[in-house]
């Protein structure tokens, strides 16, 4: 699967940290891993004007997922996920976990979005937010 880094990685994670929750989420998921995504960390300036276009809402959030409408033949291409490094951080502070959880958490959850899972009703939170930790606690294990 190709994986494209872009924007400043978060003091205390690595591009190895951001492919291993990608791919753990692919397993999560029970899917193959093949195409590819794009992983942008940004200021929260940019992932509020992008949340503005995406919910209408006008304040910054910590990711978003946007899937690629169209693939080059013979590849997948899955699509982007935004995540506001400085948001992230905070919201791990606030948790009192660690801020590499917490980018973990957000990498897997941008992820299964990609792959089709939503958080809309009781039984699709269930279902996400279960594969969402269970990959969080293994990538965290490894």
């Amino acid at each position: 699967m190709n994986i494209n880094i872009s924007g400043r990685l978060p003091a205390g994670i690595t591009s190895q940290n951001v492919r291993a929750s990608l791919h753990m989420a692919f397993r999560v998921a029970r899917r193959k891993e093949r195409g590819s995504i794009s992983v942008r960390f940004v200021r929260e300036s940019e992932i509020s004007k992008l949340n503005r276009y995406a919910t209408g809402k006008t304040k910054p959030t910590d990711v978003l997922s946007f899937s690629s409408q169209v693939s080059p033949p013979g590849e997948k291409e899955w699509g982007d996920i935004f995540i506001a490094s400085s948001y992230a951080i905070r919201q791990a502070d606030q948790r009192s976990i660690s801020r590499k959880e917490e980018m973990i958490r957000l990498l897997i959850h941008g992820t299964l979005h990609l792959l089709g899972y939503d958080h809309r009703t009781r039984l699709e939170e269930k279902e996400m937010f279960g594969k969402q930790e269970r990959g969080v606690h293994r990538v965290l294990e490894s």
